[in-house]
């Protein structure tokens, strides 16, 4: 997995805004700046090839976390606060489209499953976005 996660953080370093990505181990650090983006892992074998290297489909998860305070999207308010407030929309949008249908000579296309907003009460904001891909895990 590690060049997967090699391969994330360098097209996640094309977003400018980004400030940090790391793998998802529960952390929510107040003293970081934000936003950043956490990722997180999953695969299941397809195949081994007679060389003992396997097929691997793999679920990729990432999380971008936004500092929410003093955030308001209400209708009610100002264009200006309204347009600050959604700003991490179209940091998402970025994120997305730097994944969505990329892929190398070890790594099938993203292709993206899901994305939705997370439930917080923390201040944050954050949105996960599920892609697929596969690639295979080379046997040394």
């Amino acid at each position: 997995m590690k060049a997967l996660y090699e391969l994330i953080i360098g097209r996640l370093k094309l977003v400018p805004e980004i400030k940090w990505v790391d793998k998802k181990n529960g952390q929510q650090d107040s003293s970081l700046s934000y936003p950043g983006v956490l990722i997180s892992f999953a695969s299941t074998n397809k195949d081994i090839t007679e060389s003992g290297d396997q097929e691997q489909d793999i679920t990729v998860t990432l999380t971008a976390v936004f500092d929410g305070t003093g955030l308001r999207s209400s209708s009610n308010v100002s264009a200006a606060t309204f347009d600050r407030a959604l700003d991490y929309e179209r940091i998402c949008d970025d994120i997305y489209k730097k994944l969505q249908g990329y892929s190398t000579s070890d790594f099938e296309a993203f292709s993206c499953k899901s994305i939705g907003d997370d439930t917080r009460t923390d201040g944050y904001i954050s949105k996960t976005m599920i892609f697929q891909t596969s690639g295979y895990y080379y046997i040394e």
